[in-house]
């Protein structure tokens, strides 16, 4: 299975660079310019990771983040905000909503390759740990 990441950010240019990079190593992307393309991706796509600019136009990165409280079953994997450095308030005014992370652009197409394959890895020890108390659980269950 293929990971599935949805970029949702203003700026066209650095969003192509990020898409053609993970595209690169072998993972399914697709973009969204604006909120309104967010959500359908988000019903559509179905993505792991949902890479987030706080500048997106049309329902922003809050639009987003709202739907996505709304309606818990769009919701990925693991959100990431893009937030630019000056625009340290959008922090405070997202802590409520659930994000996994938040990352200052621009981040390098190598930073942002070494961070997913960081959330990668921690999910497979994560599934792994999971499927060990099952396996565990089913042995011990059967030795009764």
């Amino acid at each position: 299975m293929r990971v599935r990441i949805l970029i949702a950010d203003a700026d066209r240019r650095l969003t192509e660079i990020y898409r053609e990079h993970l595209e690169g190593l072998g993972l399914a992307v697709r973009t969204a310019a604006d909120g309104v393309v967010c959500v359908h991706l988000l019903r559509e796509f179905r993505p792991h990771l949902l890479l987030l600019g706080t500048s997106l136009p049309w329902g922003g990165c809050d639009g987003v983040l709202a739907l996505i409280q709304e309606e818990p079953d769009l919701r990925p994997e693991f959100v990431l905000i893009l937030a630019a450095r000056t625009d340290r308030a959008v922090l405070y005014r997202l802590a409520p909503c659930h994000i996994d992370d938040f990352q200052f652009k621009p981040l390098s197409p190598l930073r942002l390759e070494q961070y997913i394959k960081g959330l990668l890895d921690a999910r497979i020890v994560f599934i792994s740990a999971s499927l060990l108390k099952v396996l565990l659980a089913m042995a011990v269950f059967l030795q009764q």
